[in-house]
């Protein structure tokens, strides 16, 4: 389960009271609408900050296991192995994100996001989590296996670039310091144990990886586009294409190995001198030439984030919202949402939310905001509160 907290400050900040789907009263509202980016009031600064652990196949149990004990729960292990998923997702999340308004058309903003992806097969992944004995005898497979861990920090300019009655266009556009960068893909990998543990046989086509090192590990822009249209007087849609990160990376070296070794358990002493010694003698494949095989890395594009969302507003207290959304084209997953936002009264507003995402599954989330004075609006939401009835059978 994620709780997420997030705190604005909205200093000078005038409310419209157009009955207007786009442009209500409800658009004084900062998080829960997007009161912020259609009042462009300067001196208004704004703060969000949130995180998330999400899965297809990890539950819950598993995530709190991992953060709290030293070994998982033996239920929810239990339940996770048992499951017949042919592939494994995970995606890790936190970003912090402040945006201040110096005029009625430019803001500058500063920016914090991490994230790590995986996908592979599912028995692959338990192998990783679990070791290689319960699979004597067996081949384990997969493809178009992803890895990615990536840290990066922006500093920017938000633009407003137009605003009509009927719709409105921002950009933002920034400079991005990459602090962290690895990644590991795979067409095809595959584990076979023979069945006495006597030798272990891998193959890898098309695997690349990139090495690490020290010090920053890229540079690059950071570009995002929000367009809302007001399409009548009872809804309204958003198009938001975040996260657009080209970057140049530093000294970045990506190994490209396509071959097949078997390992045989050896006698390992990491002081001796002698050749023979060397973790080369433990492969029938020529691994001298595999490690060979690489290139420098000079580019990389960050996991960007596509959203598309469609409001509708039943009346003055009630509106609904479908969103779907989708990280890197599909690569590392899509999302699926419906919404019902309520509003209490001028100053308080809560919203329903379920959701289905092939890195995430099923998501049932809360939030409220509170309008504590005409300068403050205070923010917050729980996702996968199921988690909290169902743990085992959660994924978030």
């Amino acid at each position: 389960m994620k709780l997420s907290f997030r705190t604005v400050i909205i200093a000078t900040l005038l409310f419209t009271q157009s009955l207007n789907a786009q442009f209500d009263s409800l658009s004084q509202f900062m998080f829960l609408d997007s009161g912020f980016d259609f009042l462009w009031n300067p001196n208004s600064l704004r703060i969000n900050g949130d995180g998330e652990i999400g899965s297809n196949s990890l539950n819950s149990t598993m995530f709190s296991d991992y953060l709290l004990r030293d070994k998982f729960t033996p239920n929810a292990k239990e339940q996770f192995v048992d499951l017949e998923n042919e592939r494994t997702n995970i995606a890790v999340l936190s970003n912090l994100d402040v945006e201040y308004k110096l005029s009625s058309k430019i803001r500058v903003y500063a920016s914090s996001i991490s994230q790590i992806y995986f996908t592979g097969s599912g028995d692959l992944s338990k192998l990783l989590l679990f070791g290689n004995a319960q699979f004597a005898g067996k081949d384990i497979a997969s493809t178009s296996t992803n890895f990615l861990n990536s840290t990066s920090h922006t500093l920017g300019i938000s633009h407003l670039i137009a605003k009509k009655e009927k719709f409105w266009i921002k950009g933002r556009y920034g400079i991005n310091v990459i602090t962290q960068f690895d990644e590991i893909e795979s067409n095809e990998l595959s584990v076979f144990t023979h069945e006495d543990g006597e030798y272990i046989d891998v193959s890898m086509s098309e695997l690349s990886y990139i090495e690490k090192s020290n010090g920053v590990a890229g540079l690059g822009l950071d570009l995002d586009l929000f367009l809302g249209f007001n399409v009548n007087s009872s809804s309204s849609i958003l198009i938001e294409l975040t996260n657009v990160q080209p970057a140049y990376l530093l000294s970045r070296n990506e190994i490209n190995i396509d071959t097949s070794f078997r390992f045989e358990g050896i006698e390992f002493n990491p002081f001796s001198t002698d050749s023979s010694q060397s973790f080369d003698n433990f492969v029938d494949s020529n691994l001298n030439q595999v490690t060979r095989n690489y290139k420098n890395r000079t580019f990389a594009l960050l996991p960007s984030n596509l959203r598309f969302s469609w409001t509708k507003l039943l009346n003055l207290k009630n509106r609904v919202s479908v969103q779907l959304s989708t990280t890197q084209f599909g690569k590392y997953g899509y999302r699926a949402s419906l919404s019902h936002g309520y509003l209490f009264g001028p100053k308080f507003k809560i919203r329903s939310t379920v959701a289905f995402g092939n890195y995430s599954s099923f998501q049932w989330n809360e939030a409220i905001e509170y309008r504590a004075s005409e300068k403050v609006n205070l923010f917050a939401s729980a996702v996968g509160l199921n988690a909290m009835l169902s743990p085992n059978l959660s994924h978030s």
